[in-house]
């Protein structure tokens, strides 16, 4: 996954974050150690991981708009945008959290996705 200045990777066997580039706001050296990830998500200045222990999301790097302050619950897909992230729960019902400028974090209630995708100031999904 690429964020604007920086890419995140999935090490072989471990699953563990592997983050390499610009590292102004930790995104790149402030992940937590030890953690086996089921899929990672840059943004901005900003990475996103979905564990794979229990489908739980932590996030670091800049703390702007609240886009590393990921909900609680189980998730089974995740996306970052540029200021926001979006996540799928298990009943396929999307959350999303950091800024929401352009609505982008504000997906419409009670509608399944079976995918989503976040952009710039921007979030799709497919239902």
């Amino acid at each position: 996954t690429a964020g604007t200045s920086h890419a995140c990777s999935l090490q072989k066997g471990t699953r563990a974050a592997i983050c390499w580039g610009w590292d102004r706001d930790g995104q790149v050296s402030n992940g937590p150690v030890g953690e086996r990830y089921q899929s990672l998500s840059a943004g901005a200045r900003h990475t996103c991981g979905l564990r794979e222990s229990d489908g739980t999301v932590v996030c670091w790097g800049t703390e702007q708009n609240g886009v590393t302050t990921a909900p609680a619950g189980r998730f089974i897909a995740l996306e970052a945008g540029y200021w926001h992230n979006c996540a799928l729960r298990p009943d396929k019902t999307a959350k999303c959290w950091g800024s929401n400028t352009f609505g982008m974090a504000t997906p419409p209630e009670g509608v399944r996705f079976s995918s989503i995708a976040a952009g710039a100031s921007q979030t799709c999904g497919v239902v």
